[in-house]
């Protein structure tokens, strides 16, 4: 209120006008002046007191007061009745009116009171200021100043605040925020309220105020719902002097008094009372409808006529728009008419008159109505393009808008997962297109999937369990450590890939040393607030990763290479998760790099708040340059040339290279070479001979781009000429799959035919015919060593997309192609019986994949050699391909894969092509004579009395004597494993049972629990893997329910076999079994059954020889096993019970006394029997169905298990 004069509110409504009169009586009575008459404000009067600029305290807090008041009353009086009140600084104290807290002449009172006190510090030359940031960016400008006196007044929004203090240090505040660009306005008053300099007048103000109070001293609790800015909740205690105390000298809290509005009434209208909006647009930004602020008055422009009147009319208009029907408009515009007959109740009701639109169940509208939502990312009708998600699609790769990592993140969080494990992401998820793309977010078990149109984009693992909290990070020692300091300048150095949008540009600093780097990043700030209520914000995840593609940070200065992730190990919420679970501060990115390669990066990332404070961590980030893997390669093909003029040293070192398990079966094809190399694992396959490279390929055993890696052994020298390194990129086109690698390593020293020393012209030399012929260069070194030098030189295949590699097919573009379907044979002999037989056709099978495609494989196999002139291919396409689809995805199959006679298509479109490999022979199983005693076919029954029992979830392990059926075992003591007892007999057959021999000496009451635990030692890693004695040497064993009897047994034996045994209880915590995963396991053994343990296993076990058993398992637990296959449970205890002998837990058998077998037995009235004596059975055995292509079919299944190779990702 800067400005005298009259109020056109004063002249034009009674009630305003009334009002303020009233209030300056209280005020002329105290003061000895008149508002109106003396100082010329509200009526038509001119001011007799000349007023200084800014006006003085003891002007300016009465005179608002009386204002605010007048116009609440007018409010009420046209129908406007407040559901909940609030007030910003001073205008706590007309609060106090609007709560009916207190009357008129209180809040008079204590507004000259609260003015008188504030005048007395005019002149210790404070003053306040408006900053458009943060409050940590404040904080940190007063702290980058240096000054102490000012101090933080009021936290207005999210991104703007005032600060109060000493009028030359508020200066020197905004002179920093002028120099980073932060906008900021210095306040017309002399009063520093909200700030440390109020302790100036505190006794004076606490004595006129404590006046006040004590004058009205009746009831002053709030009548209505009320908003505290002093505390930021809901106010239910009465006002008092203290109260108004604190509300001069601490912090205004509007921004979390208006969280609390906003949650308390989600859909508020909010109307401020003030003389002019000031308060409106920090409002706007802290609602979810922004439209919906008002105000009641505006102060004119300059040269522009009264605007106040227009004001509160446009208010009272949107009101009643926004569905606010209680205004008495007949009030706001009186007449005589309107006096008689018109009244509230002759409008019509909001918006029109009501009309009923049922809404059935059934609708396709009313059930996406009525479809739960897990989050913005995550519900079924879920569509994504740039116009629906604006801030996702400033995510640019290559001039393209694709969903970043993030928002893959984001949309599995909002499942209530707390944890994600094995993270992959599969392919990218373009946004750019005109019509939202469909996606697909599916949870199955603990595995969950991101798909969209067939594709799938990325996959995993969740957990709900709460994971613990990590220390605070060090933020200041990592940061001496990190001596590269790099400002935001880190952004123009991506532009030449990454192309992100002004909200993804959130890196504010960056540090750096060789291992680690701490970024330095805005949170969820004002720009991005407002968005979606998203967990993790994808656009505040997403920046937090971006130094990873920084070339200071992962030291490859090749401008045509960049980074995308590919996999991430966990990424963990810390803290309960919730919505905008980032603050609006500055966060601090902790990467540490934990692996290197060439082409890749892993680094472990830790998300914390300015107090170290970790919100967020991702273990294993694995960034892979220029591609989106589509998946892990199972097959590497590899093809070697010049190894046979090597030295023998240099073939022994590529022997144990090959030899570690990198979890992939590896092929190679010696060039020139007369005999393999000495490598004995069963994963590595070679074959050695010569080739001519001016001749086909094929004829020659080789198929055209079907090598992974070409490794070309030479001595230095022997590629210094332009024709002699074309050459070698001229074969290696030939060999490799797009996406395939030439490495070339040559040597040079003394004892070398050729002594000459590499040098970079040479390495010049072959990077710029790699260049020529398709090959992008990744790495190239020189490094000296004891006998001399050697270079280094790999490159890949990179041809551009008119390369000859990517054209069709011969003859694709209108194929013969033939949809295979189960039981249909009869169909196919009839499509091909119209072709020729003798003509040279390209004929395609299409089937789905499952049985279908393993019965088409088998059935193409044999379709080879009955028409040898036609070139028959299959093609196996997920069930989510439609016919054009798959016909549409054979004719533009690029011509690199014209050697394969067999593919797979994966969901992603992705190519697998399958290889067949040599398995390892199975021992023979050892038997033992007296475990096994001959037995007539027609005794197969026995009829055993139960002595003990033990159950273990769907069975039992029982030990119990022979009382009648076969007579050999007639008498003897048994053990065996049972689905049911339910008496003290049961009838079993004879293959069920293990002969308990004396020299066991049977201690009943252990050998029952021992029974079960014992066949679960045996046949969890193959009964004959365990009959070989150092078949556990080493073996890491992950085994559950530890403490239970199986446990304890399993974990004893396999202790004294030599294995690693780690034990965990029964309880299924996913997060904690996921922590395990940094080694693999060789053998998982368990008595869950659930499919989120399986899931898990799989990320658990070592891949292709991992082995999982759970022995409680419906479909090949211990009871199916009894079932189909019952001599294996006997061989299974036979091998495994002389294992107790010399072991602890033979002597703690050994300590209970032993158990007379002929007396222990009880008479027992029930018996079970399996058949009827006085009944005759017939049975036959049921013919099998013998095909050569069925059994093809079994074959191809076993192949497609055992070995794919994944064509997409070479």
């Amino acid at each position: 209120m800067q400005s005298s004069g009259p109020f056109p509110q004063f002249a034009t409504f009674p009630v305003f006008r009334d009002s303020v009169i009233q209030s300056d009586r209280i005020f002329k009575r105290i003061v000895g002046k008149s508002l109106i008459y003396d100082y010329g404000l509200f009526g038509p009067h001119r001011s007799s007191i000349p007023l200084p600029d800014p006006w003085p305290a003891d002007l300016t807090l009465p005179s608002l007061a009386v204002f605010q008041v007048a116009m609440f009353e007018l409010l009420i009086h046209v129908g406007v009745e407040p559901d909940m009140v609030m007030g910003h600084s001073a205008g706590e104290t007309t609060l106090l009116y609007g709560s009916g807290g207190g009357s008129r002449e209180m809040v008079i009172e204590l507004a000259i009171a609260r003015g008188i006190a504030f005048r007395s510090i005019e002149e210790a030359s404070g003053t306040m200021a408006a900053l458009s940031c943060t409050a940590a960016d404040a904080s940190r400008l007063i702290r980058l100043a240096h000054c102490d006196g000012v101090d933080i007044a009021c936290y207005n929004s999210s991104s703007a605040v005032a600060i109060s203090g000493n009028g030359k240090e508020i200066d020197q505040v905004l002179s920093f925020a002028a120099a980073e660009g932060i906008t900021a306005t210095k306040l017309k008053t002399k009063v520093p309220v909200h700030s440390a300099m109020m302790e100036l007048c505190r006794v004076q103000y606490q004595s006129l105020v404590g006046d006040v109070f004590a004058q009205y001293n009746g009831a002053r609790k709030p009548q209505i719902p009320t908003i505290s800015t002093l505390t930021g909740k809901s106010l239910f205690s009465a006002f008092d002097a203290k109260y108004f105390w604190d509300n001069a000298r601490s912090a205004v809290r509007f921004t979390d008094a208006m969280e609390t509005a906003t949650r308390m009434i989600p859909n508020s209208v909010f109307i401020e009372i003030s003389p002019h909006p000031v308060l409106s647009s920090y409002i706007q930004d802290q609602t979810a409808l922004p439209h919906q602020v008002l105000s009641c008055a505006c102060r004119p422009r300059k040269e522009q006529g009264p605007a106040e009147l227009s004001a509160f009319l446009q208010m009272l208009g949107n009101l009643t728009i926004y569905g606010y029907n209680a205004v008495h408009f007949h009030r706001v515009h009186p007449s005589q008419q309107s006096k008689k007959s018109r009244d509230r109740s002759s409008f019509m009701e909001y918006p029109f008159a009501r009309k009923a639109f049922p809404l059935y169940s059934d609708m396709p509208s009313m059930q996406k109505q009525l479809e739960p939502h897990n989050g913005p990312l995550n519900h079924k009708y879920l569509r994504i393009n740039q116009d629906t998600h604006p801030s996702l699609a400033e995510h640019i790769i290559r001039g393209e808008p694709i969903m970043p990592a993030g928002g893959f993140i984001e949309m599995v969080f909002e499942f209530g997962a707390t944890c994600l494990i094995n993270v992959e992401f599969r392919s990218i998820l373009s946004i750019a297109a005109e019509k939202p793309i469909p996606v697909q977010v599916a949870l199955d078990g603990c595995h969950w999937t991101v798909a969209s149109s067939g594709n799938l984009h990325a996959e995993g693992y969740l957990t709900y369990d709460h994971p613990s909290r990590l220390p605070n990070l060090d933020l200041p020692s990592i940061q001496r450590r990190c001596e590269a300091h790099h400002s935001i300048s880190m952004y123009p150095a991506l532009e030449y890939a990454l192309n992100y949008g002004p909200s993804y540009k959130r890196v504010i600093e960056v540090h750096l040393n060789q291992e680690e780097a701490l970024v330095v990043m805005k949170g969820l700030t004002e720009d991005i607030f407002n968005d979606d209520d998203y967990i993790l914000h994808p656009v505040v995840l997403d920046a937090s990763l971006h130094v990873l593609c920084y070339s200071q940070f992962h030291a490859n200065l090749d401008a045509n290479v960049y980074y995308l992730p590919d996999r991430i190990g966990r990424v963990i919420l810390h803290h309960p998760s919730k919505a905008k679970y980032f603050p609006s501060t500055r966060l601090f990115v902790h990467h540490k790099i934990v692996g290197w390669l060439p082409d890749r990066i892993i680094s472990d990332v830790a998300i914390a708040d300015e107090d170290g404070v970790i919100l967020c961590s991702l273990e294993g980030f694995l960034q892979e340059y220029l591609c989106w893997l589509s998946s892990l390669k199972q097959f590497v093909n590899i093809f070697i040339v010049g190894l046979e003029d090597s030295t023998a040293g240099l073939s022994s070192d590529l022997t144990q290279l090959l030899s570690l398990d990198l979890g992939a079966t590896i092929a190679y094809y010696l060039y020139n070479s007369s005999q393999p190399l000495d490598c004995k694992c069963t994963w590595v396959h070679g074959r050695y001979g010569a080739v001519d490279f001016l001749q086909p390929l094929q004829p020659q055993g080789l198929h055209p781009h079907s090598f992974d890696m070409v490794v070309i052994f030479a001595e230095s020298g022997q590629f210094s000429m332009d024709s002699e390194s074309e050459s070698i990129f001229a074969f290696s086109r030939q060999l490799l799959s797009p996406g395939g690698c030439v490495f070339l390593l040559t040597l040079s020293g003394p004892q070398m035919a050729s002594p000459s020393y590499p040098s970079p012209e040479t390495l010049d030399t072959l990077q710029r015919s790699a260049e020529e012929a398709g090959f992008m260069s990744l790495y190239r070194d020189i490094h000296d060593f004891a006998e001399g030098q050697s270079s280094f030189f790999l490159a890949r295949f990179r041809p551009s997309l008119n390369d000859a590699v990517f054209l069709t097919m011969p003859g694709a573009a209108d194929p013969l192609i033939y949809t295979y379907h189960e039981g249909r044979e009869i169909d196919l002999q009839w499509f091909l019986s119209g072709l020729d037989q003798t003509k040279a056709l390209d004929i395609w099978i299409a089937a789905l994949c499952g049985r279908e495609g393993d019965q088409a494989s088998g059935l193409i196999r044999v379709l080879h050699l009955e028409y040898p002139a036609w070139r028959l291919r299959l093609a196996v396409f997920p069930s989510s391909f439609s016919k054009k689809r798959r016909a549409d995805f054979i004719r533009t199959l690029p011509v690199y894969l014209e050697g394969e006679l067999e593919i797979i298509v994966t969901e992603s479109g992705g190519v697998l092509v399958p290889r067949v490999i040599s398995c390892p022979s199975g021992k023979s199983r050892a038997v033992h004579a007296d475990a096994i005693p001959p037995i007539p076919s027609s005794k197969l029954i026995a009829v055993v009395k139960i002595v003990a029992a033990v159950s273990f979830g769907n069975g039992y392990g029982f030990v119990g004597k022979v009382d009648g059926g076969n007579a050999d075992y007639q008498g003897c003591l048994v053990g065996g494993i049972t689905e049911s007892i339910s008496g003290s007999w049961i009838t079993v057959e004879v293959a069920h049972l293990f002969l308990l021999h004396e020299v066991y000496k049977v201690f009943l009451e252990s050998i029952r629990a021992l029974d079960t635990g014992l066949a679960v030692a045996a046949l969890a890693p193959s009964l004959s893997a365990f009959n070989q004695p150092t078949c556990l040497d080493g073996v890491r064993v992950l085994l559950t329910h530890k403490s239970s009897s199986i446990g304890r047994v399993v974990s004893m034996i396999y202790k004294a076999r030599g294995a690693c045994v780690v034990e965990v209880e029964a309880d299924l915590n996913i997060f904690s079994l996921s922590s395990l995963r940094k080694e693999p396991f060789d053998l998982v053994v368990s008595g869950h059954t659930n499919s989120q343990f399986r899931q898990i296993s799989q990320i658990l076990l070592r891949k292709k020889s991992g082995r999982l058993f759970l022995w409680d398992a419906k479909d090949s637990g211990l009871c199916s096993i009894t079932q189909q296959e019952p001599y294996t449970i006997r061989d299974a205890l036979s091998s495994a019970f002389p294992l107790l002998h010399g072991t602890s837990l033979h002597e703690e058998i050994a300590t209970h006394t032993e158990i007379d077998v002929e007396h222990h037995f009880t008479s027992i009235n029930t018996t079970q029997q399996l058949f009827d004596p006085d009944k005759t059975y017939w049975g036959k055995m049921p013919l099998l169905r013998m095909a050569s292509y069925e059994a093809h079919s079994r074959v191809a299944a076993r192949i497609r298990t055992c070995s794919q190779c994944n064509i997409e990702s070479l």
